[in-house]
C-alpha cells in the first residue's frame, strides 16, 4: 500500500502471516509491533499516524495485524499509535539504521465495561 509517497504493509495475524511479514521486513526502515499491554498478545486494529516535524500529515491508516512496516524518507517525524481511543506518541528520527519499536497498548475487554452490584438500581460510576 502507499499513502502520500509512503509505502507500508501490515499483517501477521496468524503464523503464516507472521512469516510473510518477517520475510519482507528488510524492505522497510520503520517496523512496528503492537501488543496488548497486559497480556502481551499480538494486537491488530491499531491506528498509525505519522506527521512531519512541521505537522504535515504523512500517513494515517489502521493496521490490520500486529506488525506494521513502512518506508519513510530520512528525517524527523511524530509517530502516534492508538487503540480504543488511547494514543501513544513518539518523536522518531529516520536515518541509516532501521527503527524497530514495540507499542504496548492498553486494551479494554468486555469485562472492563461491566459493573456488578447487588443493589437495585446500581450506582453510577
Amino acid at each position: 500500500m502507499e499513502q502520500h509517497g509512503v509505502s507500508y504493509v501490515s499483517g501477521g495475524d496468524d503464523e503464516a502471516g507472521m512469516q510473510s511479514m518477517l520475510a519482507i521486513a528488510a524492505r522497510f526502515n520503520v517496523r512496528l509491533t503492537m501488543v496488548d499491554a497486559e497480556r502481551g498478545n499480538p494486537l491488530g486494529g491499531a491506528t498509525v499516524v505519522v506527521a512531519s516535524q512541521e505537522g504535515r500529515p504523512v500517513l494515517h491508516t489502521t493496521a490490520i495485524g500486529p506488525l506494521f512496516y513502512m518506508r519513510l524518507k530520512p528525517g524527523a517525524y511524530r509517530l502516534a499509535v492508538g487503540y480504543q481511543g488511547r494514543d501513544q506518541m513518539r518523536d522518531i528520527i529516520v536515518a541509516g539504521e532501521p527503527l524497530e519499536m514495540t507499542f504496548r497498548l492498553p486494551v479494554n475487554t468486555l469485562e472492563d465495561d461491566w459493573l456488578l452490584c447487588g443493589t437495585t438500581p446500581c450506582p453510577r460510576r
